[in-house]
């Protein structure tokens, strides 16, 4: 079984999906996170189709698992920073009405 380097595969930061390397095949195998699992770039590949193929059948489990782990990374970093930006604005909230409460309290003061 070919072993392979999994890496994220990102432009300009952004996350396109997973790419798959065996530098002692000579290939390199990019799948697309958006497409999961239903397009392919092989690129600098010397080898015959069955090798290909070979290589391929190889690389979709270890391909999978990284999808599915960025998958999970990425849900929970989400719901995390959903999380903090719920907290922030209740925080805001909370001190927004104690602000509210004190300019209240002054201006019936005022007015007595």
């Amino acid at each position: 079984m070919t072993k392979f380097t999994v890496s994220p595969w990102t432009d300009r930061g952004r996350l396109l999906g997973v790419e798959l390397s065996a530098e002692e095949q000579d290939i390199s195998i990019k799948i697309s996170a958006e497409l999961r699992l239903r397009r392919l770039e092989v690129a600098g590949c010397s080898m015959t189709q069955e090798q290909i193929l070979t290589v391929l059948r190889d690389a979709f489990p270890a391909a999978q698992q990284a999808l599915q782990d960025m998958d999970r990374i990425t849900k929970e970093e989400r719901i995390r920073r959903l999380r903090e930006i719920i907290q922030d604005s209740e925080d805001r909230i909370q001190a927004d009405s104690a602000c509210l409460a004190r300019n209240k309290a002054a201006l019936e003061e005022e007015l007595k």
